[in-house]
Parts: C-alpha cells; sequence; structure tokens
C-alpha cells in the first residue's frame, strides 16, 4: 500500500538537511579537540620536568630564570620561562 503523503517514509538521518550539517561539524569540532588536546598532552611530554632553586622557587628549565608570579598564575605548571617557551614552541613547528 502507498502512502498518501510521499514524504510520510523520510529517512529520519536525513529529515532535516540542516541537522544532519549541525551533526557533521559537531564531529568535525569534536575530532579537532580530541586531535588538539592529543597534541597538547605529546607536548607538554617532551617538556623537562619542573626545576627549583634553594629557595624552592621554580626555575626555568632552559636557562635556569626564576619564573615570576605572573608566568606561574597564567600557567602554574609551566616549566619554562616565556621567551624560553616562546623559542621551544618555534622550534616544534
Amino acid at each position: 500500500m502507498e502512502p498518501e503523503n510521499p514524504n510520510e517514509y523520510v529517512n529520519e538521518r536525513n529529515a532535516d538537511p540542516f541537522d544532519e550539517a549541525k551533526e557533521y561539524e559537531l564531529n568535525d569540532r569534536r575530532a579537532a579537540i580530541r586531535n588538539h588536546q592529543a597534541r597538547v598532552a605529546a607536548d607538554r611530554a617532551d617538556l623537562p620536568e619542573p626545576e627549583y632553586d634553594e629557595d624552592g622557587n621554580r626555575i626555568c628549565a632552559c636557562c635556569t630564570v626564576v619564573l615570576d608570579a605572573e608566568r606561574l598564575e597564567a600557567e602554574p605548571d609551566a616549566r619554562l620561562c616565556v621567551p624560553c617557551k616562546s623559542q621551544w614552541e618555534k622550534s616544534r613547528g
């Protein structure tokens, strides 16, 4: 028996092309976030361990300058000073 309304048997997955486009976009965004998180984790693993001076101040693992409070406030687990971190990021491409 044929339906009276030809739209009665619309495939639910393609019922609304905008919904499908939104679903694709969300999946792409989720994949991009996962890829970014993986890159950040890999980068963090490549950084040297935090180092401290005799007074307990965290120092840059490259140039041994004491990391200032603003740097640690912006990135609490910072291991490099801003100039060394910039150089490290440039070397990573």
